[in-house]
């Protein structure tokens, strides 16, 4: 009966870690990841109220692990 809705990501959650990789990009992230993060950094109503799917969010924390290894990301 159809594919079944992805589980949403909680706002603060995947809204802060893309802030914080905007903001702490250094000029270590790909063309294609920065472009990712500013999208998913800009305030929600620039993203027509989409939040990210569960795979858009993996991804982020992925960027996060690589840009920050100290930095806690849980992948689990």
């Amino acid at each position: 009966m159809g594919n079944p809705s992805p589980r949403l990501v909680p706002f603060g959650e995947w809204y802060d870690l893309a802030k914080w990789l905007r903001d702490n990009d250094g000029g270590r992230l790909t063309p294609e990841e920065r472009r990712f993060v500013n999208d998913m950094a800009q305030p929600l109503p620039m993203r027509r109220g989409r939040t990210p799917t569960p795979r858009q969010f993996n991804w982020l924390r992925t960027i996060a692990a690589t840009l920050s290894p100290d930095r806690r990301v849980n992948n689990g």
